[in-house]
Order: structure tokens, then sequence, then C-alpha cells
């Protein structure tokens, strides 16, 4: 939370790109579905992931636009406004739809409705497969995942049709997976009790109107 504030209220870079002659930044080509924060303190590093699957890496302490007082013209109507960089990759081939930043901060794992789950190596920007359904015919549009700090290898899920996964890394055809509920699960939150290993999990539902009553799976290591 504190690494958070820091970013979100860094002067340096909100003065840069939030100028009035930058009205917005473009970081990925189609309309933002996930967007997070790199936990490192070096840089604040901002990614996001449309609905095609592409992937948008915008480093915020880049170096703005300098615009002179004489460009500043309202009467110019066809300047030309220069564009951050940004670093793009094509992840998967539907809509991203989390992240989730492992504590070495060298990596990045991403969820999609296309059925996966992928590990980015962001220094060599290769990105393999972690999770997919065993056959290619199963639709898995994934909502959510998260990772337990405790256990790196556990990759948590939740999908659109009301079910929620749990699946060991190390090993491919290690998955568990509960169905919830017949509603739609637009995403959850993993809470970690005392100094064990045991958690709970607390499913938010993609509609206000969806509720779940006394619902809480623990999984005990």
């Amino acid at each position: 939370m504190k690494a958070m504030s820091q970013i979100v209220s860094f002067p340096q870079w909100r003065s840069r790109w939030c100028a009035d002659n930058i009205p917005e930044i473009k970081i990925t080509p189609e309309r933002i579905y996930a967007l997070g924060f790199h936990p490192t303190e070096d840089k604040p590093l901002i990614f996001a992931g449309d609905k095609m699957g592409n992937l948008g890496i915008f480093d915020a302490s880049q170096t703005g636009p300098e615009v002179k007082a004489e460009d500043n013209d309202d009467d110019e109507e066809d300047a030309d406004t220069p564009e951050p960089a940004i670093t793009a990759f094509k992840v998967h081939s539907r809509t991203i739809t989390s992240f989730v930043f492992p504590a070495n901060g060298n990596s990045l794992y991403s969820s999609s409705y296309d059925s996966s789950v992928r590990k980015l190596d962001l220094e060599k920007g290769v990105a393999v497969e972690v999770f997919a359904p065993e056959s290619l015919e199963m639709d898995m549009p994934i909502s959510s995942i998260a990772i337990p700090s405790a256990h790196p290898n556990m990759l948590m899920f939740s999908v659109l049709d009301g079910s929620f996964g749990r699946h060991d890394m190390r090993t491919p055809s290690d998955t568990e997976i509960w169905q919830l509920t017949d509603k739609k699960i637009g995403g959850f939150s993993l809470y970690v009790y005392h100094a064990s290993s045991s958690f709970s999990l607390l499913p938010l539902p993609s509609k206000p109107c969806s509720i779940f009553s006394n619902l809480s799976l623990i999984f005990q290591y």
C-alpha cells in the first residue's frame, strides 16, 4: 500500500504526462480491462491489458514532451503532440482480465477469457502458458487469478461460469475445481490470516444483485 501511494502521488511523472497538452495516454490499442502497477520502487511502471489480449507497459518515469509557450497556441489545430514510448506484447487471444506480480518482480502472470494463464518473463519478453484446460475444446473464461505469497507455485482462479479452481504450476495435471454458484464470478480476493499458510476465499459477485451467503472455502497446506 505504501509503494502504491508513492507511485500515485509521485509528482515528477504526474507533471510530465498529465498536462493539458496530453489529454490521454493510449497504452493498448483496444479497451482496457485490466490495470496494474509493478511493485518496483525504482520507477513507476503501469501495465494494461485490453479486450483483444494485448499487453501494454508504460514507463511513467520517461521524459515527457516539452511544450514551449509559443507552441501551445489554441489556433494551431494540427499541432503534433509527442507520444510516450509504450512496450507492447500480444500475450493472449482474448480479453486480459487480471495480473499478478511475483515477489521477485521479474515476471508477470496474466489471466484471460481465452481460458489460459500465462507467465511473461519481463527481461526476455517471452510468455509461457502455466495453465489451460486439458481439452482445447473446453471454454473456461478466467475472470481473475491470485497466487498466495507463501505458496508461489499455487495458482487460484475464478471462472465466469461460477466455478473456482486451484492449480499447482509444478504439476500440470494437479488441478481442482469447485462449482461455487450458477452465477458469474467477476473476481475474488484471498484473505490470509495468522502466521500459518491458511487462507479464506472471498468471491466477489459480478453483479450487485448476486449475494454469496456464508461462503468461505478454507485451504490448509
